[in-house]
């Protein structure tokens, strides 16, 4: 309730200076939407650039065919990124490391987690908020709350992971496992799709 008073507050002062304000906010909001744009452009044309197409093996089809994705969906390799991330729409694209090739169970819960995000349109989500985020700039309870959206995005994810290996104990340790390798290796490391383990998940 409290916050619903505030952010009624917060409208009505909107309201009261929108003649003012309102060219200057829609030159804001415009120019916040063109910079962020321009730095996904940016982050993707940098993780790309030094990134290796992986001819895919009966390890990453078998993963691959539990989602029957529609989509064409391209594996690659890049060892100058610090964790697993995923770009793409219509065409998605995974980027792993060389490292996680070299452990089975770390290469199975990875790729079925990135593989989930893009089954689950999880980049469409996560642009949108983002765009929400511009667009709303000025409302500290929505950039407040993307965090949490961003949280309940991931840790959905891990309960779909979980039930498309089967919910027993065993499989649960496993990723938590797989996730926590990938959390000590790469601390503060953070991408568009990331497997960084909040204490609730």
């Amino acid at each position: 309730q409290l916050m619903s008073v505030i952010s009624g507050y917060i409208r009505g002062i909107e309201r009261e200076v929108n003649y003012f304000l309102s060219p200057i906010n829609r030159i804001f909001v415009t120019g916040l939407l063109i910079i962020y744009v321009a730095v996904q452009i940016i982050k993707r044309n940098r993780t790309m650039r030094d990134s290796v197409i992986l001819e895919k093996g009966v390890k990453v089809e078998k993963y691959l065919s539990l989602f029957q994705l529609r989509r064409k969906v391209d594996i690659f390799i890049n060892d100058k990124i610090a964790s697993p991330v995923t770009y793409g729409i219509i065409h998605p694209k995974i980027v792993l490391q060389s490292y996680i090739f070299e452990d089975e169970e770390l290469l199975k819960y990875v790729l079925i987690h990135e593989l989930t995000h893009i089954k689950k349109f999880d980049m469409v989500l996560s642009h949108f908020k983002n765009m929400i985020m511009c667009i709303n700039w000025y409302n500290p309870f929505i950039l407040g709350a993307a965090k949490y959206i961003e949280d309940d995005i991931e840790m959905l994810c891990d309960k779909l992971v979980i039930k498309k290996v089967g919910d027993t104990g065993e499989h649960r340790k496993e990723y938590c496992m797989a996730m926590l390798k990938l959390t000590e290796r790469n601390e503060n490391s953070r991408f568009v799709s990331k497997l960084h383990p909040t204490k609730e998940r």
